[in-house]
C-alpha cells in the first residue's frame, strides 16, 4: 500500500484537490526553472507535484476555494469522465503524465531522493496504463488490475477499461440515456 506525501498528488491531481505553498517554495521551484520542464505546464502540476520533495505536507479540512469543472477547462478531466475523449486522446494524456513523472524524478534526484522509488512505481504503473490503452489484452489487464491501487478511484480504472475496448462511444450515450431519464423522472 502506498502512504507517503507523494500519493495524494500523485494519484489525486488534477481536479481533486487544492493547494496552499509556502512562498518560499514557489519561489525556489520557479528559480530553479522547473516550470520549464517536461509535463510540468500548468502551476497546478507543478507545485502540487513538487511540493512534497521540499517538505512537510499537510491536509486541511476545508474548501480553500470554489471553481466548477466543465467541458473547456484546460486540463479536460471532463471530457474524459464524460468519454468524450477519444482513445487516443487519453492515450496522449496518459503520456503527458509520464512526462511529469520523469521530471519529477530527476527533480527528486537533485531535491530529496528518498521519493525515488515511490516515483519509479508510479512510473511503472502509467506504464501499464499507456500499454494497456495501446493494445487490450488479458495480460495487460492483470497487470494493471495488480496496480489498481494507483489509481485516484475506481472510476478511473474502469475508464480505462472502457477506453482499451474502444467502448467510449457506447459509454457515452449510456451516460446520455442516463442523463435524460433522470431528467424526466
Amino acid at each position: 500500500v502506498v502512504a507517503s506525501a507523494l500519493h495524494n498528488p500523485l494519484t489525486m491531481w488534477p481536479s481533486r484537490y487544492q493547494t496552499g505553498i509556502k512562498r518560499e517554495i514557489l519561489v525556489t521551484i520557479l528559480e530553479r526553472y522547473y516550470d520549464r520542464m517536461a509535463g510540468f505546464d500548468f502551476h497546478d502540476v507543478l507545485f502540487g507535484f513538487l511540493a512534497p520533495l521540499f517538505g512537510k505536507v499537510i491536509k486541511v479540512d476545508c474548501i480553500l476555494d470554489s471553481h466548477r469543472i466543465h467541458r473547456n477547462n484546460v486540463t479536460k478531466s471532463v471530457k474524459n469522465k464524460s468519454f468524450l475523449a477519444t482513445k487516443e486522446e487519453r492515450k496522449a494524456y496518459i503520456m503527458k503524465v509520464m512526462c511529469r513523472l520523469s521530471s519529477l524524478e530527476k527533480i527528486a534526484e537533485e531535491v530529496d531522493s528518498k521519493y525515488k522509488e515511490e516515483i519509479a512505481k508510479f512510473k511503472n504503473f502509467t506504464n501499464s496504463r499507456i500499454n494497456f490503452l495501446s493494445s487490450f489484452s488479458f495480460n495487460n489487464f492483470c497487470k494493471l488490475y495488480k496496480e489498481r491501487q494507483f489509481y485516484a478511484d475506481k472510476k478511473e480504472f474502469i475508464g480505462d477499461i472502457i477506453y482499451s475496448t474502444n467502448l467510449s462511444k457506447m459509454a457515452r450515450k449510456v451516460i446520455e440515456v442516463r442523463g435524460n431519464y433522470a431528467k424526466h423522472k
